[in-house]
Order: structure tokens, then C-alpha cells, then sequence
């Protein structure tokens, strides 16, 4: 929502800053309540499970639609 690109836009500068350039963001109705940064979708989870490394997947993926 615009909402939701507003807020990752006004965070944005300091999580990458920090290191952070992929992080999950948990927002409920106007406010971001969680800033998830150990497993932004279950990606660890996903990638032990079956043997995959599913950031690389993600990362081609959206080069592939620039």
C-alpha cells in the first residue's frame, strides 16, 4: 500500500546504514509494529529444508524484471 512503501521509505536509509538490506516489516493498520531481521519470511527455514539458497533465487528474479 502506499502506507507501507512510505514507512519502508522512511526506514530504509537507516537499516541499510546497518547492515540491514533485507528485512521483513510487520505493519498493522497505520503502525509498523516489527522489524524483522533474523528471518525475513522464513528464508532460513525454507532454504535448511530444502536444501536451497533461496535469497539468490529472490535477488535473479527481481533482476530479471528490471
Amino acid at each position: 500500500t502506499p502506507l507501507e512503501n512510505e514507512i519502508a521509505n522512511n526506514i530504509s536509509e537507516f537499516l541499510v546504514k546497518n547492515g540491514l538490506h533485507f528485512v521483513g516489516l510487520d505493519v498493522i493498520g497505520d503502525f509498523l509494529t516489527e522489524i524483522n531481521i533474523t528471518c525475513p519470511t522464513g528464508i532460513v527455514h525454507i532454504n535448511k529444508l530444502n536444501d536451497v539458497c533461496l535469497e539468490k533465487e529472490i535477488v535473479n528474479y527481481f533482476r530479471a524484471l528490471i
